[in-house]
């Protein structure tokens, strides 16, 4: 992993965001989502179900995901904490047509794979 400096927490290099994504599903980090609800930003917890750089997608398992998605504008702001560590990214719904995993179960969704993750 590339160092970064005492002014950033932030990862770039898609190998290193897919490292860590992959640690946080193995070990089973506490996942959530943002969103707003009537003016209102709450956090809902969500399960983070499969991680695939290769094909630029995330599958995220949430109760009323999809809905909070297809209304943000610009996407959605996802966190992932473990003990004293926490990463937080934004990432955006896939279009229904390459959503095929929300087929088999409504509560899985496809996102776009993070370009940065923050650590916080």
């Amino acid at each position: 992993m590339e160092a970064s400096s005492d002014n950033s927490r932030e990862i770039t290099v898609t190998q290193d965001i897919c490292d860590i994504l992959q640690t946080a599903l193995t070990h089973s980090w506490n996942f959530s989502y943002l969103a707003m609800v009537k003016h209102h930003l709450s956090s809902h917890s969500s399960e983070l179900v499969d991680v695939n750089p290769d094909l630029g997608t995330l599958s995220v398992a949430g109760d009323a995901l999809y809905e909070a998605a297809t209304t943000a504008t610009d996407g959605i702001v996802f966190r992932a904490q473990n003990g004293g560590i926490s990463i937080v990214f934004k990432s955006a719904l896939l279009p229904l047509e390459k959503n095929h995993v929300s087929i088999s179960d409504s509560r899985v969704c496809l996102f776009e794979f993070p370009a940065l993750l923050r650590f916080s």
